[in-house]
């Protein structure tokens, strides 16, 4: 009787102090934390908040067969009232890498260009007009430009890197270098001085309090959270990621991949939940949780989706297939019909039979944006007339014209072009 009893007292123990020592070491890994970011406790921070209701019942969507030939839109006049293009000034001052952000504000065009760690401002006809390159570690200066907020009075760039917000004048000059005391991928400013900071909650064990949530809204001086929002799933981060977020036409809006879910965030932190997708067939659980079972899944006809967005009554939506073109579905909310196209539509346009429907970016004025390289429409334009000699034999005069001033205008060396396509109130 004695050896049972001294087994189990032993397990005891060395589970208890199996216990300890995790719970000390949890503890000391958060204190580490506090002191690097110059916090004594967590109440620093977060002593009390509110947590931001949602509001609303979503629209259920079913996401319709791609391969149905009745949603598939061969023409782009179909979806487009018309196309326009925008060329960005190629200069030695101004020469984008790569566009990862986007925003209109009164006109003016910001860029965040990862690339050349740069911040671009050009008028709305392309001309260029301010470029904002600080990299350093000293006041007023980041290391990364991890993500870029604008606002009719300010610039705000996040350096993730230096935990840091640095608040720019829009010709440029420093107005404000912000630490920010915890850890998240985006800031936003709100429009009663607030700003809105969005994902990341799971770093964030220093502050256990916004461990769950997706948002939390904080001063401006990022020096105390007074809201938090939206309650992540931390353990599903499958595929492409378990969120994206974008700000445009004076809200913020939410897709969580996880939940297959579109909110929207308004000027005053409150959130929309607005739809819901549903796929047919549906996943279980494992497509979010388990890789092996999401990359066999997508292997076997699964669908996901990459991008977002909102136009006026039109939801446009991104679906990734492993193996296949990606496809941009049109949803018109008001007539509820679907319409779909593939990216690359470049021979059964009528509007352009140049420019092909690419990744959107960002939404201005009822237009979906998105950007194109000039290489990438030279090369590929070079690839269609061959199998396509007579591409423009049966095209309007219009058309014709309109590629043809493009094509001629464009050169390998030049920055992207930036495409607004104004999207048809009815589908036809």
């Amino acid at each position: 009787m004695l050896i049972p009893n001294y087994i189990e007292m032993k397990f005891i123990y060395n589970f208890l102090l199996i216990a300890v020592i995790f719970f000390c070491g949890c503890q000391d890994r958060q204190q580490r934390v506090l002191k690097q970011f110059g916090l004594e406790s967590e109440s620093a921070v977060v002593s009390s908040y509110t947590e931001i209701p949602l509001k609303g019942k979503p629209i259920e969507l079913t996401v319709p067969n791609t391969q149905s030939d009745a949603l598939y839109v061969g023409c782009l006049e179909e979806l487009f009232d018309s196309i326009s293009v925008v060329r960005l000034e190629t200069t030695s001052t101004f020469v984008v890498g790569e566009i990862s952000k986007l925003e209109i504000v009164n006109d003016t065009i910001y860029i965040l260009d990862k690339k050349t760690k740069s911040i671009f401002l050009f008028s709305k006809t392309g001309r260029g007009l301010v470029k904002l390159e600080k990299i350093g570690q000293g006041p007023g200066e980041y290391t990364e430009a991890t993500s870029m907020s604008v606002d009719v009075n300010s610039i705000y760039v996040y350096d993730q890197w230096q935990h840091k917000v640095i608040k720019y004048a829009h010709n440029g000059s420093l107005i404000a270098d912000y630490n920010v005391p915890f850890r998240c991928q985006s800031v936003f400013s709100l429009e009663n001085g607030d700003m809105l900071c969005f994902g990341e909650g799971e770093h964030n064990f220093h502050l256990p309090s916004i461990l769950n949530y997706c948002f939390w809204q904080c001063d401006s001086a990022f020096s105390h959270i007074s809201r938090v929002g939206l309650q992540s799933d931390q353990e599903k981060t499958i595929g492409n990621g378990n969120n994206a977020l974008w700000h445009y036409s004076g809200f913020h809006y939410y897709f969580s991949i996880s939940k297959n879910s579109f909110y929207r965030i308004s000027p005053d932190g409150s959130i929309d939940y607005l739809f819901k997708l549903k796929f047919d067939p549906e996943y279980d659980e494992r497509f979010y949780t388990d890789t092996r079972y999401y990359f066999a899944a997508m292997e076997n006809g699964a669908r996901s989706v990459d991008d977002f967005f909102i136009v006026g009554d039109v939801v446009v939506f991104g679906v990734y297939q492993i193996r296949k073109a990606p496809t941009y579905i049109f949803y018109n909310i008001h007539d509820n019909v679907f319409r779909y196209i593939n990216v690359c539509n470049y021979t059964d346009s009528n509007i352009s039979r140049v420019i092909p429907i690419n990744q959107p970016i960002y939404v201005y004025d009822n237009q979906i944006v998105f950007s194109l390289t000039s290489d990438r429409i030279l090369d590929t334009h070079k690839e269609i007339i061959a199998h396509f000699p007579n591409l423009w034999d049966n095209a309007p005069d219009y058309v014709r014209e309109f590629d043809k001033q493009l094509l001629d205008s464009l050169s390998y060396e030049d920055n992207d072009i930036l495409v607004f396509g104004k999207i048809k109130e009815h589908f036809d």
